[in-house]
């Protein structure tokens, strides 16, 4: 917590965070929090768009394989054979 939070709002952020201390990872290895929420999306009658994925070099299709990968070990995404696509887009971290 910031220094510069007072007794009072360290007080109050401390109680909000042990409230809803379930909605946070415990380690650091999870990249995301696990819901068991499951939903659709109302698409009508639109047809699926099933866009191909893009162009990547031997180490994008590295990093992608590792991070789809991590998040299938850890339960955060699932295979699917739906007919909707979209293409995977890497955006580098800030440094």
């Amino acid at each position: 917590m910031s220094p510069e939070l007072s007794d009072e709002h360290r007080n109050k952020l401390s109680e909000l965070l042990r409230k809803f201390s379930g909605l946070f990872t415990k380690t650091d290895k999870s990249t995301a929090a696990k819901t068991n929420v499951k939903h659709r999306i109302f698409t009508g009658d639109h047809a699926p768009i099933n866009q191909r994925a893009y162009r990547v070099s031997p180490t994008e299709r590295r990093i992608i394989h590792e991070e789809v990968q991590k998040m299938l070990d850890e339960g955060i995404v699932q295979p699917s054979e739906s007919p909707w696509s979209s293409p995977i887009v890497l955006v580098r971290k800030r440094r």
